[in-house]
């Protein structure tokens, strides 16, 4: 027989599935107003979710996010010179910060 604990670590593991998979068709929605091919700031900051929700930690750099399936040949978005995609401080957002 499993145990309670057994029990609940599967239900947990398998509403983190559900949860990932929402967000990673929502994320897979083509927005009309984006530039097509395009990943917005605000989908990396999903993307950057569902990573840390899924791994138990943020990644090393915000390029680490684009081994994610909803992302997966689609560009970053086009910064002004001098800029440059980066993680918060606190690893729960990703901002553009200078070079």
């Amino acid at each position: 027989m499993i145990s309670l604990q057994k029990q609940l670590n599967v239900l947990i593991r398998s509403a983190v599935t559900a949860v990932l998979v929402a967000l990673a068709v929502a994320g897979c929605a083509k927005s009309t107003a984006g530039s097509g091919d395009e990943v917005s700031v605000a989908e990396l900051d999903r993307a950057l979710g569902m990573w840390t929700m899924a791994q138990g930690k943020p990644p090393q750099t915000v390029y680490d996010l684009t081994n994610l399936p909803v992302l997966q040949g689609r560009r970053l978005p086009a910064l002004p010179s001098g800029k440059k995609l980066t993680l918060s401080p606190d690893s729960k957002h990703v901002v553009i910060s200078d070079q």
